[in-house]
């Protein structure tokens, strides 16, 4: 049911995880129902450490935008952004287990996965305050280093003083190691501390459209029924000046999805995510890439084979014949040339399964997931499908396939 952050003084503790770190890097924050994205994006930057100087965005889980419009007019996504300042954040976040997503610095693409835990009743009077109550992981050190695979190669850095081939992060590298940095202390004080200096500004409920859209009215019954998001309910306001839909466009009803255990259970089914997931846990103790940042052709042999990944192959490849897929293999000069290991292989290090360091692929066990990690990687690796798709034709196996 959708919170009326008007009517009972809330605050919401948030967690928010630092997508495509291992091992994770999050934080637990609390901040009232009633301050704006603003006021969040704030905390955020406070909270990770970061220092501001990039563009950011927040995105809801029906693909709506919130930023600064001004900021963000000049790039593809930037028209139709709601103003993050407008928006309460109890409206985007309007019920327990609800999502958003945070990018920050568009070249690095920082992205920070943001669910709502729990909705916290205020005591009347009290002092509206943002505060952190949890967390895992030392801020991030420094930006421009690439996002999280640059985080992750520095932080392997600091683990192997005596790793030659320090690149580009010799002198970063250098400077936390005279800093004492440690990249597992976590203080939550110490964080409060920084984040009480910020005051949270005040929005009213579903005060998110922009000024001058013209007077609201409230939603009828009929409305409600022709509703799509399926959050809608009688009395909600409306803009009564805002262009309807088209007579002619249908209207499509709410969707109720399936139990979020037949969900975990449907995406680890996924032929090509099992194979990711399979790689990763292959490289657990480290695998020698090629500077293509792939398995040398050795090594790739042997996965196909070992992981069974020819299975992945459609019923006419030559991987499906055990006697052409030998002759194959024995021919096999590099790692990219067998999409059954090529793709599964960049969905695990796109999507941070796998982290390559050190001239070697790095991964964990499968059971490193659980179910809703697992939902949050697949949903957000489903565009590195459509991405890759749309530059050679479809992945094999990959569930967005396009029929020819």
């Amino acid at each position: 049911m959708r919170r009326d952050v008007e009517a009972v003084p809330s605050d919401l503790q948030l967690k928010i995880v630092l997508h495509g770190t291992r091992p994770p890097l999050w934080r637990r924050i609390v901040l009232p129902s009633d301050t704006s994205l603003g006021t969040l994006h704030d905390a955020i930057q406070v909270a990770f450490g970061w220092g501001g100087g990039h563009l950011h965005l927040f995105t809801d889980e029906f693909s709506r935008g919130y930023g600064n419009p001004a900021e963000l007019l000049g790039l593809d996504f930037g028209r139709g952004v709601d103003d993050e300042d407008a928006t309460a954040l109890g409206d985007v976040l309007a019920e327990e287990g609800a999502r958003l997503r945070y990018t920050y610095d568009f070249g690095d693409d920082w992205e920070h996965r943001i669910t709502l835990e729990k909705t916290l009743p205020r005591p009347t009077g009290a002092e509206r305050t943002v505060r952190c109550v949890g967390g895992r992981r030392a801020d991030v050190p420094a930006e421009d280093i690439g996002g999280a695979w640059g985080l992750a190669e520095v932080l392997e850095l600091l683990d192997h003083p005596d790793r030659g081939g320090v690149d580009a992060y010799g002198g970063l590298v250098a400077e936390l190691r005279a800093a004492g940095h440690d990249p597992a202390v976590f203080d939550p004080d110490k964080v409060t501390g920084r984040l009480a200096r910020l005051t949270p500004d005040t929005v009213s409920a579903r005060a998110g459209q922009p000024a001058g859209r013209g007077s609201a009215r409230q939603l009828t019954a009929e409305d409600v029924a022709s509703c799509t998001c399926g959050r809608c309910r009688v009395g909600d306001p409306v803009d009564a000046d805002g262009e309807g839909p088209a007579e002619d466009v249908p209207l499509l009803r709410p969707v109720t999805l399936a139990p979020r255990e037949d969900l975990v259970a449907a995406v680890r089914g996924v032929p090509l995510l099992d194979a990711a997931l399979r790689l990763s846990a292959w490289c657990g103790e480290g695998r020698q890439v090629t500077a293509g940042r792939v398995l040398r052709p050795a090594l790739a042999r042997t996965a196909i084979e070992e992981l069974r990944l020819w299975k992945l192959a459609d019923g006419d490849s030559p991987f499906a014949d055990a006697v052409s897929r030998a002759r194959v293999l024995k021919a096999l000069r590099s790692a990219k040339d067998a999409a059954v290991l090529d793709d599964p292989w960049w969905l695990a290090v796109e999507g941070g399964l796998i982290t390559i360091s050190g001239g070697r692929a790095w991964g964990g066990a499968v059971t490193d997931f659980d179910g809703e990690d697992l939902l949050e990687f697949w949903s957000a690796t489903v565009g590195i499908c459509w991405r890759r798709s749309a530059r050679r034709g479809c992945w094999t196996g990959c569930p967005v396939r396009r029929e020819n």
